[in-house]
Formats: structure tokens, C-alpha cells, sequence
């Protein structure tokens, strides 16, 4: 029989450790399963992002429950799954248990499956509650997209499980408390760090009890608690303080905050560890790369599935408290970051001229709330202003099947006469399609004044840019939510679908070089004949009407489509590009050079030095002959030879082998071993 104390120590070694939440995340992002318990539903999650055949097997090997994905509500809304009446919230996505792990991940990442059309589900989604709930919001906590694969499990199974060792254990509430318990910070370190704008400052950081990554105030001089004190509070950035990105102006407002604390004899800013607004640098660089697809950056984080901003405030109201700082005024235009700080016990003294125009009315929710009235605008004359969008088109060859691409047609119109200046179907979308288009469209109707698009990748990049500024073409990029000046093009797109593509597919389409004449027909036989409703007039004849419209010059439209890059020249007298490396003039070893090439042939590279020519950069180690943003064509499909290749060499192999002819069992003659004396008994 067991002693009380032997008794007590045998219980206690049975009793599952108190939960981490630092050891549910680090298990999160390992891929590894997380039990969530909770009084309503308890669950065993896996981040969807990190789904692998793997751990999707070990989870069915731990329990067979039927498989659900969560997701946030704004996911689900971008991927068709939800209405957009509530954005708040997650909801859960019954699927099959054979789903691969592929499409699990691809219902996480709108990277992975942008422009696809989601998979067929089961029931109608249901709201995420109690563990599948605090699935989420644990892989926000972890930095990975919102979304996890979860089991559901009985309280019988979540207490067994628990029991087992092998499984990161916490508990739904600890999951939901964690805003809370960011506001248990320590000071744990602190010293002077002359800056170059602040020489008197000195760096304290203060490091959430949870484990969570440090937060940084910034101390400018000796201000006084009793008094407002000049607070900043800025959220890291490495791609903007670090790197200098050209994406935000970050960098510039940590170094034009510090400076303008200084001038003003003193005050503190908070540098706190939440990474692009709250989802961690990986995830912003996801948004970057749905930004260059055209997304606005609201958008992008929808996409995601994440808010439009998951920063909390609370750890910088408990850093001014620990400094001793009350009452602040606030270096910022974001009304958010004063009702954060307000609602979290600092007084924020309002006691500049933003204040003074937020209590007249004039401030941004006031202003957007305002209603707005759009004008209607036309260019004066042909080539004044062209408009230019990407419409995706059909499946080509369409009936869709195997190795059908989406088409997507690069168009351009001018505003004046409505005239399609031109327009040709891609089963891709890059920089250099857009900069061909554009070359065709010169060549044929002369050079615009402006060229009007979106922020879409092939347009918002430097090599049009460069286009335009070499030919005098102002390039324009319209801002989002703001229609002006896209109504013209919407409206000949959905002309182009319902006189043009209807037709295309109901005939049936073979190629795109098919479909591509059959536009060009279409265009100039139909669309820049009919006389347009607004003007009056047919397309051809309004754009003929101006005369003459001004040519380029044959040598300056070659250079204006060419791409251009500044290298330093090495000490070897040698420049890199696109993983080559070319052979210059030793004169120019530590000079900043200007390469300029053709994106289709790395193997002739031009120098330039302060705009003057300064010889030719010779191939020294070329692996790349064409620049990697120039996606080449997928090679043409080859017309079957009727010839059975693989047939005739496995015929000659068993030729070979002398297993040619099957074996008749029946004419073999049994062999006996005869008997020691010869005879046959």
C-alpha cells in the first residue's frame, strides 16, 4: 500500500504539465498537431499552410474524426465561400478525408491559388466556434495564414490525449487572453545609444512574460512625466527601416519621427515587434506579391484573411506606464492609435492643428463619409489619352481539357474616339507582353500623350516607366477605389464579351494564334466600324478625323523598349546580371555603370557611363540568355507520329531476353534423377 506522500508524487507525475501557449506555437509552426481544449468544442489543429501528407497521416492515425478547414470569414469571402455581410469571425469547411494536402494548403494561400477556382465542398459552412475558433487565432499568434486543419474530439479524448506527452497542449481561453497577457511586460534591459538624428537617447526593452518578441522604446532626452510627453509609436519594418524598400515610406518616418522628438527637446518611441500591421514579414511579403497581381493593400490582407490592420496597442500603453508617462501627445494621423491608447488608460492631449480640424469635422472617416460625384471626362483629341487593362478571357482551346490555359487579353483604347488602338490574347501576363503590345500599338497609330492603367504587375514596374519616359509618354496608374477614367474601358470589355468572346466560344477556339485573328478581324471590321452610341461617330473615322498623329523615331523606339539596370563594376572589371557575369573596360572598375539590354538576349549588354556610351559588356560566364521576368512560351505541342516508341523497345528487350514466344507447359519433359544402380526404378 502507498504511502500519502508516495500517493500524491504518482498523481502529480500523471497530471498533464500546465499548458504553454509559447510551446502551442513553436508546435504550430512546426507543422505538428495541437490539441485546443475548450469547454464547447475541443480540437486537434494543424496549420493548413504546413499540411503535408505527413502530418495530415499522423493526425488520422491519432484520431479518425471527420477532417473540417477554418477559415476567417474574410478568406472565405474571397474565395466564394461566404457572403460579405460579416467579415468578422471564422467559419468551418467540411472536406473529404482524402483531400490532399496540396489543396488544403491552396485554401490558405491565395499565393498558391490565385485565379483557381476552389475545390467542391461539402455542407454549407458552419461558424468556427470554442477550438476551432482559437485554431485561428493561435496561427495569427504564430505569424502563419489564418487558417488550420482541425479534428473534433470528445472531453474524454481531449483529456486521454492530453495525457499522452507527445502533443503540444493549451487550453481555447489561453489562446483568446493572449492581448491580455501581452500587457505583462519586464523591463529587462536598457542602454544609451547615440542616434544620428538624437545623440542623447537611450534604448529600454521590455519583453512580454509569455515569451513573445521584444518591444523597444526609444528614450530622446530627460522629458517630464508630469507634462504631455511626444510619443511616436511605430511598428517594425525591416523591408522599410533596414532596407530602405521603395514599397512604403516606413524608413522615413522612424528617422523623421526620432528627429522631430529631438527638435522638440525630448520625448520617447515605441518601436513594437508587429511586423506589417500585425502578420508577421512573411505574410507581408504574400501581400506584396498579390499587390504586384493588383490587389490594393486592404485587398491583399483580405485575400490573406486577415483584417486590414491586427496590430494591438495594448503593450505600448503598458511601456508609457512603466516609463511613467500618462498623459502623451501623440506624433501620428491615425485616429486608431489614440482610441487604442485611450481605452488602455493614457490620455492623449490633442493639442495640434489635426486636433483642431478633427473637432470641425475635418478628418478622414468624416471625409470618406461625404458623398462623392465622378464627372464625365473625355480626351479632346485622338491619342491625347489611352487606356489600357488585362481582360482574362476563355480557356484556350475551349471546350476547356488537358492543356487548355486561361487567355488573357492585353488591350489598349484611346479615350477620344473609343477606338480599339489595339489588342492581342496571352495564355500569360507579364511586364514584357504589356511593353509588346504597346510597341504594336505605336508602330500602327503613333505615339499617346498619356498612358492610363492600373497597379497591376505588368504595368506598375520600372521597365514601362522607362518606356515612357524615353518616348515622352506621361504614365498614369489610377488609385484604388477611385473609378475615374475606368468607365470606358469596362464598358468596351463587356462589349469585347458579349459581341466578341460569346461568339468565340460557341464556335470553338483551337489556338490562341486562331483566336488572336479572329480579334483583329473582329476589331477592325466590327468594333471600330459600328457608330458609337456616345460620340456619334464610328471609332476609325473620330481617330482619323485629327490627322496626322506623331511618329517616334525607329532608333529611339528601339531604345525606349530596351530594360536598363546601374551595377557597380567589380574589382576583376567584371558586372553581374541575372546570374551572368560580363567581361568591361578595367577603366571602369568602381564606377557606377548603366547596363542596358533586350530582355529576350542577355548576350549583348551595352555600358553607359553619366548617359554616355562606354563600350560593350562581353559574356563571361553566361548561364541565362533571357531575363527571367520574360516568361518564354510553352514549346508547341508535336502532331502524334502513330508510332508506338516505347512498345517497339520493350518488343526487342523480350527479344532479347528470349521471353519473345509464350512457353507451352504442356510439350516440357519431366526429368526424373535416376537410380545409384542405372536402373529406372
Amino acid at each position: 500500500m502507498m504511502q500519502g506522500g508516495e500517493e500524491k508524487r504518482v498523481l502529480e507525475s500523471r497530471t498533464p504539465a500546465r499548458p504553454s501557449l509559447g510551446e502551442a506555437i513553436t508546435a504550430l509552426r512546426r507543422g505538428a498537431p495541437v490539441l485546443i481544449r475548450d469547454d464547447e468544442i475541443s480540437v486537434l489543429a494543424v496549420a493548413a499552410e504546413l499540411a503535408s501528407e505527413e502530418n495530415l497521416r499522423r493526425l488520422r492515425e491519432i484520431s479518425q474524426a471527420p477532417a473540417r478547414v477554418v477559415l476567417t470569414r474574410r478568406r472565405a469571402v474571397a474565395l466564394g465561400l461566404a457572403a460579405r455581410d460579416e467579415l468578422s469571425g471564422a467559419l468551418t469547411i467540411s472536406v473529404a478525408d482524402e483531400l490532399p494536402a496540396a489543396v488544403i494548403r491552396n485554401l490558405a494561400d491565395p499565393g498558391a491559388s490565385l485565379g483557381a477556382e476552389p475545390p467542391g465542398f461539402g455542407p454549407k459552412p458552419l461558424p468556427a466556434k470554442g477550438g476551432a475558433l482559437a485554431a485561428v487565432a493561435l496561427a495569427k499568434l504564430a505569424s502563419l495564414l489564418p487558417a488550420a486543419l482541425v479534428l473534433r474530439v470528445g472531453k474524454s479524448e481531449a483529456a486521454f490525449f492530453a495525457r499522452r506527452g507527445d502533443l503540444a497542449v493549451i487550453d481555447g481561453a489561453a489562446v483568446f487572453k493572449r492581448d491580455a497577457a501581452t500587457a505583462g511586460l519586464e523591463r529587462v534591459a536598457e542602454a544609451r545609444v547615440p542616434l544620428a538624428d538624437a545623440e542623447n537617447a537611450r534604448l529600454i526593452a521590455f519583453r512580454p512574460r509569455d515569451g513573445g518578441l521584444e518591444h523597444l522604446a526609444i528614450l530622446i532626452g530627460s522629458p517630464d512625466p508630469s507634462a504631455p510627453v511626444l510619443v511616436r509609436l511605430h511598428s517594425e519594418c525591416f523591408t522599410g527601416d533596414l532596407l530602405a524598400s521603395l514599397r512604403c515610406d516606413c524608413g522615413d518616418q522612424l528617422r523623421g519621427g526620432i528627429a522631430a522628438i529631438a527638435a522638440a527637446g525630448g520625448g520617447v518611441l515605441l518601436y513594437l515587434a508587429q511586423e506589417g500591421r500585425g502578420i508577421g514579414l512573411v505574410n507581408k511579403l504574400r501581400a506584396y506579391r498579390l499587390q504586384d497581381a493588383g490587389f490594393d493593400t486592404f485587398d491583399a490582407n483580405e485575400q490573406l484573411g486577415f483584417d486590414a490592420d491586427e496590430r494591438v496597442y495594448l503593450p505600448a500603453a503598458e511601456m508609457l506606464r512603466q516609463l511613467g508617462f500618462g498623459t502623451i501627445r501623440l506624433l501620428t494621423n491615425n485616429p486608431d492609435k489614440v482610441i487604442a491608447l485611450e481605452r488602455y488608460g493614457i490620455r492623449v492631449a490633442e493639442r495640434t492643428i489635426r486636433g483642431q480640424l478633427r473637432r470641425a469635422g475635418l478628418h478622414r472617416a468624416a471625409l470618406k463619409a461625404a458623398p462623392k460625384a465622378y464627372g464625365r471626362y473625355e480626351a479632346e483629341r485622338p491619342n491625347e489619352r489611352w487606356v489600357t487593362d488585362v481582360l482574362v478571357g476563355p480557356w484556350v482551346p475551349y471546350p476547356r481539357r488537358d492543356g487548355s490555359a486561361r487567355a488573357r487579353l492585353f488591350l489598349i483604347v484611346d479615350d477620344h474616339s473609343r477606338l480599339l488602338v489595339d489588342g492581342r490574347f496571352y495564355d500569360r501576363e507579364n511586364a514584357r507582353l504589356c511593353q509588346d503590345l504597346l510597341r504594336r500599338a505605336i508602330t500602327r497609330r503613333g505615339i499617346p500623350d498619356i498612358l492610363y492603367c492600373d497597379n497591376g504587375a505588368p504595368f506598375a514596374n520600372a521597365w514601362l516607366a522607362r518606356t515612357c519616359a524615353v518616348l515622352s509618354i506621361r504614365l498614369v496608374h489610377s488609385k484604388p477605389y477611385s473609378p475615374q477614367g475606368r468607365g470606358k474601358q469596362e464598358r468596351a470589355n463587356r462589349y469585347i464579351r458579349e459581341a466578341f468572346l460569346a461568339e468565340a466560344t460557341h464556335q470553338g477556339i483551337e489556338s490562341l494564334d486562331q483566336l488572336n485573328d479572329w480579334f483583329t478581324a473582329w476589331a477592325g471590321q466590327v468594333a471600330n466600324r459600328r457608330v458609337h452610341a456616345e460620340t456619334g461617330q464610328a471609332p476609325i473615322d473620330r481617330f482619323c478625323a485629327g490627322g496626322p498623329h506623331r511618329q517616334a523615331d525607329p532608333a529611339v523606339l528601339r531604345e525606349a523598349f530596351r530594360w536598363s539596370v546601374t551595377r557597380r563594376v567589380t574589382r576583376t572589371a567584371t558586372v553581374p546580371l541575372e546570374g551572368n557575369s560580363y567581361s568591361v573596360d578595367p577603366a571602369l572598375v568602381g564606377r557606377r555603370v548603366e547596363l542596358r539590354y533586350d530582355p529576350e538576349d542577355l548576350s549583348r549588354v551595352e555600358l553607359f557611363l553619366d548617359g554616355k556610351p562606354a563600350g560593350t559588356a562581353v559574356p563571361f560566364v553566361i548561364g541565362h540568355h533571357v531575363h527571367k521576368a520574360v516568361q518564354p512560351a510553352p514549346p508547341p505541342q508535336l502532331d502524334p507520329t502513330g508510332i508506338d516508341y516505347l512498345g517497339m523497345v520493350a518488343a526487342a528487350h523480350d527479344e532479347e531476353a528470349g521471353t519473345g514466344m509464350k512457353i507451352d507447359f504442356t510439350r516440357l519433359q519431366m526429368q526424373f534423377p535416376q537410380a545409384e544402380d542405372g536402373s529406372d526404378d
